[in-house]
């Protein structure tokens, strides 16, 4: 898929693209080995790409809350629109904010003990259970440590091989995620070549330069499918610039 970035601009000149490095990341995260980092770019920053094309724009595609999405379709075999209302709803009896249900399951669901999760959001002990218990954390991790113990690697999701058992269940997670994202993203690039230019790929984003002509098509995807999980995975949709001629005009 990063085969296929082009280049846009970038307050207004020319840049260098970037090269991805897929392979050396202990999680399988993509890494940026030259030309502009739009890994560590700031969003700020981004907003001073500008199209390639007459009256144009850049967009930016995010997938929703990825990897606990992630999580609870492969463990669970459950879809759900949003991920930490259906937590607060089917697990926790609606008895926190949304925000705090957010911070306790990502803390959660990545190793963090109870007194942690609880000095970070305020969840109560029994709610901590209630996410251990229903996500069945401690036995996934001793399911992976188990398999580390035996081969000395782990396979992700996607069969990727990971060599370490630091944060394993964390490792697992994100180099999952990271590869069912970048699947999604090509059958959304693929499906629609030729109607965008492809920018960059940031871990759960992608940044693209639309035409005019497509913007409206851009602008009403709200979700991109990745096929081996038979996932869907819902999308917001940031204009980020016009093009330096429609702005002038």
């Amino acid at each position: 898929l990063t085969e296929e970035i082009l280049t846009c601009e970038f307050n207004e000149n020319n840049y260098e693209k970037p090269i991805y490095d897929h392979v050396t990341s202990s999680t399988g995260r993509s890494k940026i080995s030259k030309g502009v980092n739009f890994l560590v770019m700031k969003k700020e920053d981004r907003n001073k790409l500008t199209s390639s094309f007459r009256k144009g724009a850049i967009f930016e595609i995010d997938i929703v809350s990825l990897e606990p999405r992630f999580f609870l379709k492969y463990f669970k075999n459950i879809e759900v629109n949003d991920v930490y209302t259906h937590v607060a709803t089917s697990i926790l009896n609606n008895s926190n904010s949304r925000n705090k249900i957010k911070l306790g399951l990502l803390a959660t669901i990545y190793g963090a003990g109870q007194s942690t999760v609880k000095k970070l959001t305020g969840m109560s002990s029994n709610d901590y259970d209630k996410i251990i218990n229903y996500f069945e954390v401690q036995k996934i991790k001793r399911s992976l440590m188990n398999e580390f113990e035996l081969k000395q690697k782990i396979k992700n999701a996607y069969g990727r091989n990971l060599y370490s058992n630091t944060s394993i269940l964390n490792h697992f997670i994100q180099s999952s995620a990271a590869d069912c994202a970048f699947r999604a993203f090509h059958k959304f690039y693929f499906d629609n070549e030729s109607k965008f230019n492809l920018i960059a790929v940031i871990h759960d984003a992608i940044i693209i330069d639309v035409p005019f002509e497509n913007i409206s098509m851009i602008e009403d995807t709200y979700c991109i499918k990745e096929d081996k999980l038979d996932i869907n995975l819902p999308v917001t949709v940031r204009r980020i610039n016009w093009d330096t001629l429609e702005r002038i005009e």
